[in-house]
C-alpha cells in the first residue's frame, strides 16, 4: 500500500509519484491519502475540425480577475486564445455506459474515491443525469505555441482505447488524435 503518490508503473507516459512532497507532509504529521485523478486525454489541435465547432472567443476587452488591476489591461491581452465548444451525444453516452466494466472501482461506484475538488467525470455525469442528451465539452488550447488541447468536461479513468472512441464520437473530433491518454 502506498498512502501517497502514484503506484509504480512501467509506462513512461505516467508521471512519477511525488514521494518527496508526501514525505514532507508526513514529517509535518499531516494525514496522507490517495486522490482519484482521472483527467481528460490531451488532443492534437491539428487533428480537430474546428470548422464544425462553435468558437468561444475571449472577452473584448479582457477583464482582469483582481480588483488590484482595476482600470488596467490584462498582461497578455494581445495573446488571447479562442476556445471551442462541442458536446457529448447519444453515442458518447452509449460508449460510457457500455464501458463501465473497464473503470477502476473508485470510478464505477463499487468503491470510494475522494477528488481534490468536485469535477465530475464523464461517467458520473452520464450516470447521474440520464435524461440529459448532451454535456458541453470545452476545447481549451494548452498554450500559445502548443498543439495540445485540453477537452474540459470529459475527465475519466477509461483505458486509452475507450477514451479514443469517446473522443471520436463527438462533432469535430471524429479524426482526433490523442497525444496523452
Amino acid at each position: 500500500s502506498r498512502p501517497a503518490g502514484r503506484f509504480v508503473s512501467t509506462s513512461e507516459a505516467v508521471e512519477p509519484p511525488s514521494t518527496g512532497l508526501a514525505a514532507t507532509l508526513g514529517r509535518l504529521a499531516l494525514p496522507l491519502d490517495r486522490l482519484k485523478t482521472g483527467t481528460p486525454p490531451r488532443l492534437s489541435a491539428q487533428s480537430i475540425d474546428f470548422s464544425r465547432l462553435e468558437p468561444q472567443p475571449s472577452e473584448e476587452p479582457p477583464l482582469p480577475f483582481s480588483f488590484l488591476n482595476e482600470g488596467e489591461s490584462v498582461a497578455q491581452a494581445a495573446n488571447l486564445i479562442t476556445c471551442h465548444k462541442t458536446y457529448t451525444n447519444a453515442e458518447t453516452h452509449r460508449i460510457v455506459v457500455d464501458s463501465k466494466h473497464t473503470l477502476p472501482a473508485y470510478e464505477s461506484g463499487d468503491g470510494k474515491g475522494a477528488g481534490p475538488r468536485y469535477c465530475p467525470s464523464l461517467f458520473s455525469k452520464v450516470e447521474r443525469f440520464p435524461e440529459r442528451e448532451a454535456h458541453i465539452v470545452w476545447l481549451e488550447p494548452e498554450g500559445l505555441d502548443s498543439d495540445w488541447v485540453y477537452p474540459n468536461g470529459i475527465s475519466s479513468a477509461f483505458p486509452p482505447d475507450v477514451q479514443l472512441r469517446l473522443v471520436r464520437s463527438m462533432v469535430g473530433l471524429e479524426g482526433a488524435t490523442i497525444l496523452k491518454p
